[in-house]
């Protein structure tokens, strides 16, 4: 049986001083996906500025067939879903 999704469907990425290679690996497989209603949220919680800017070019540069988000705290990123499963 297939099932036709029309919902949005996020995928959290949390992280913490991530292995630059193995992130770039998971960003790609993520942007390889069929299913286009999308949205990408990367948290990392060990992120001071200069990490940040890290991760967001890293994300930018891989992520180009639907949105994201990078953000430094999780808390803020569950307070936003409507479901969510850890």
């Amino acid at each position: 049986m297939v099932i036709f999704l029309k919902e949005l469907v996020s995928i959290v990425l949390a992280t913490y001083k991530p292995n630059e290679d193995f992130l770039v690996r998971q960003l790609k497989s993520l942007n390889a996906q069929t299913y286009r209603n999308i949205e990408l949220i990367v948290c990392d919680d060990s992120a001071d500025n200069k990490e940040y800017k890290k991760i967001f070019k890293i994300v930018k540069e891989n992520i180009t067939n639907f949105p994201f988000s990078v953000y430094k705290k999780i808390w803020v990123v569950i307070k936003r879903l409507k479901y969510y499963l850890l």
